[in-house]
């Protein structure tokens, strides 16, 4: 049983392909809603192709997301303090623990922090947070401040993904995708206060195509039936 759909992205989007892929046209605002979850998936998202899908690399393919972004709009870098105590500090982030970031600096990065390395937040205030290299590992050890300016990139908390898809397989009336959002109570736990947005990450240029994608609000599976509730869709 399908309580409610909705639409995340329809015809007409640009499929042009950036580091960060793109996202849908729509989203889901979960606000600080809770869930009665009797067991089963929370959701499942549906993708289908309105155009089919080219490219003008040869192998090219697409990977299909769900994702939750922190309530910005879109990737964005922000600047940050350490110290020694191992604390990053950026005033209002919005971040959730579990949110992966890269970070740089003008000059010289805090010892114990590398550029081009995936770090996930732990420990997180209003305006602090700790990072370790994996979810839910150890705090990194951060033995100086550093010098310059130092900036950290946010990506992107994968809630589902499709693996990669074949370009050629996507084709309009004949291609359909579904998969399934996990419960809060599972991991990745499906977060509050964030934005939820369809993601599509092409590995080459799209030259042509564009998609659906429809979240399945309620679900009920092997007998379980979970409901959403306090969430605003935009």
């Amino acid at each position: 049983m399908v309580d409610t759909y909705t639409r995340l992205c329809g015809t007409g989007q640009a499929l042009t392909p950036t580091t960060a892929g793109f996202l849908s046209t729509d989203y889901m605002d979960l606000g600080s809603g809770t869930y009665r979850s009797f067991g089963g998936n929370l959701a499942v998202a549906s993708f289908c192709a309105s155009v089919s899908m080219n490219s003008s690399t040869e192998n090219a393919t697409m990977r299909l997301q769900i994702v939750a972004l922190p309530k910005t709009g879109a990737i964005a870098t922000s600047t940050f303090t350490a110290a020694v105590t191992d604390i990053i500090t950026v005033s209002t982030h919005g971040f959730t623990a579990g949110t992966r970031i890269t970070v740089a600096s003008g000059t010289m990065l805090p010892a114990g922090l590398a550029a081009s390395t995936n770090y996930y937040l732990r420990d997180v205030t209003t305006d602090t947070f700790k990072v370790s290299l994996t979810p839910n590992g150890d705090a990194v050890n951060i033995t100086d401040t550093g010098t310059g300016i130092h900036t950290l990139t946010w990506y992107p908390e994968i809630l589902a993904d499709s693996g990669e898809i074949g370009i050629d397989r996507i084709q309009a009336g004949l291609f359909k995708y579904e998969v399934a959002i996990p419960p809060p109570q599972v991991s990745p736990k499906y977060p509050y206060n964030r934005y939820i947005y369809a993601r599509f990450l092409p590995s080459a240029t799209i030259t042509a195509g564009t998609m659906t994608c429809d979240i399945n609000e309620g679900y009920s599976t092997n007998g379980g039936i979970l409901q959403p509730i306090g969430y605003t869709t935009a």
